[in-house]
């Protein structure tokens, strides 16, 4: 993490302490939620808690350092719009048409500048989805927030879990972690028995930030598409059934109603400290299984070391089930890194990229990625615009991090010390793959091109 991630997370989180405490001063000033037949409230309770948050978590946003797919370019113009018509609508209520409106070009305008400015390339059908998905979840996240101190708990159990894997993976975590941050002084308001309301104003663009930053870390490769869906799991289930529900009964469904999930288990007796808990650990079981599925090793990866000149990459030796996989994978690895350590033709400018994957700890699913769409020798393929792209493909490369690090001293550093070792293991051709347990002598495997797979998978058991 970086040294000014937790200074950034205390600063959101004392601004929206303050900020709550301001709105708590003059709360016989500001907007109620009345009593209807979609609330489970006996009185008017005042509305717009949600103006904390963003007092909090805005000025701060803006300083913090994010991956490349989550950058305020991508979100803030949207969020803003959310903003200003859910605020409009908590003061004054506003028509469904014009707010349904702005929920579908926010929704949109987040799509097609996620796909047009973050060096991922989405197909039209990626873009229609990812607008979709952040429309729904604006609109579901308003829906489940009817109870004392649900949505803030599903927000600080969510933005907190999202957080821990982009730590998990290199990436800046600080975005999703000072959000989570403003959750907590608000919850002194929001909890059982509840003083304070998030109001549309909090609700809509949460909704919209879950998705919207759910969304960018799948295109950025920080998280598989179902880690979001998982964390999220509790509010999109019950929103997603119960309209699928009031849908084929016949009903209403846009109009205000009682029948969500944790509206029932209220009505059944739980009451809102019932149902806060029962829902927190639905919240937390789900957000942590996701967690912890997806912070974990994912796939074969070489062990990541500094060449220093006594330890080098190797293939470990497994167990005889999908070894052959393993052969396959370990040659595209091999050919590519060895390549790009020998080559002197104009493709060998860039070998500072391959030493600065090496230090993320993603230098096999680089050389993978690289090995399976390189052109053709000495005709200037291997350029920028290839590493960025295959960068934002490896899950958990940090690419604005890598890209400024090439030319440091301790990528120049490392490079020379990779070519001495080169030198002293006598490789001389492409592909050449050494194979050995950890802290044992290496031996050269067969270095005829291509390897045989079969030949390959004997040479790793017989290492073992």
């Amino acid at each position: 993490m970086n040294v000014g991630t937790p200074a950034l997370v205390a600063a959101a989180a004392a601004i929206a302490a303050v900020a709550i405490a301001a709105l708590i001063r003059f709360r016989a000033r500001l907007p109620l939620a009345g009593v209807n037949e979609r609330t489970l409230h006996v009185a008017p309770i005042p509305r717009v808690g949600g103006l904390a948050i963003w007092a909090g978590f805005f000025p701060i946003a803006l300083l913090a350092p994010a991956p490349a797919t989550m950058a305020p370019a991508s979100w803030i113009i949207p969020w803003l719009l959310l903003f200003l018509v859910s605020l409009r609508d908590d003061v004054k209520s506003v028509g469904i048409v014009t707010r349904l409106a702005v929920h579908v070009i926010a929704a949109a305008w987040f799509a097609i500048v996620l796909a047009g400015t973050s060096g991922v390339e989405l197909p039209a059908w990626g873009i229609v989805l990812a607008a979709l998905t952040c429309a729904w979840s604006l609109n579901l996240y308003n829906f489940m927030d009817g109870s004392d101190g649900l949505a803030a708990t599903m927000a600080l159990v969510g933005f907190t879990a999202y957080g821990i894997v982009l730590l998990c993976r290199g990436e800046a975590p600080a975005l999703p972690l000072i959000l989570a941050a403003t959750m907590i002084p608000l919850l002194f308001v929001n909890r059982p028995p509840a003083r304070m309301f998030l109001g549309d104003v909090g609700a809509v663009p949460l909704g919209f930030l879950a998705a919207a930053f759910g969304i960018a870390g799948v295109a950025g490769g920080a998280w598989p598409a179902w880690f979001p869906l998982l964390v999220f799991l509790p509010f999109i289930a019950d929103a997603s059934v119960t309209l699928v529900r009031r849908m084929l009964a016949g009903e209403r469904f846009w109009q205000s109603h009682r029948s969500h999930y944790y509206q029932r288990l209220h009505q059944l007796g739980a009451g809102h400290g019932g149902t806060l808990a029962a829902w927190g650990a639905l919240m937390a079981g789900s957000a942590g299984t996701a967690v912890a599925c997806a912070s974990g090793k994912r796939g074969l990866m070489l062990d990541s070391h500094d060449f220093g000149g006594s330890r080098e990459d190797r293939v470990e030796p497994v167990e005889d089930r999908g070894v052959v996989e393993l052969a396959t994978h370990a040659v595209h690895s091999s050919a590519a890194l060895v390549r790009r350590l020998l080559d002197r033709g104009t493709d060998r400018g860039d070998k500072s990229i391959d030493i600065e994957r090496i230090d993320q700890n993603r230098a096999f699913n680089f050389a993978q990625i690289t090995y399976a769409n390189q052109g053709t020798e000495n005709t200037g393929w291997l350029n920028q615009t290839f590493i960025q792209r295959a960068a934002a493909s490896v899950p958990g490369m940090e690419v604005r991090g890598l890209l400024d690090e090439q030319n440091s001293t301790f990528v120049t550093n490392a490079t020379h010390r990779i070519d001495a070792q080169a030198t002293a293991d006598k490789v001389s051709e492409t592909p050449t793959l050494l194979i050995g347990k950890t802290g044992s002598k290496l031996k050269k495997v067969s270095s005829t091109a291509p390897f045989d797979a079969a030949e390959l998978a004997a040479a790793i058991r017989s290492a073992g």
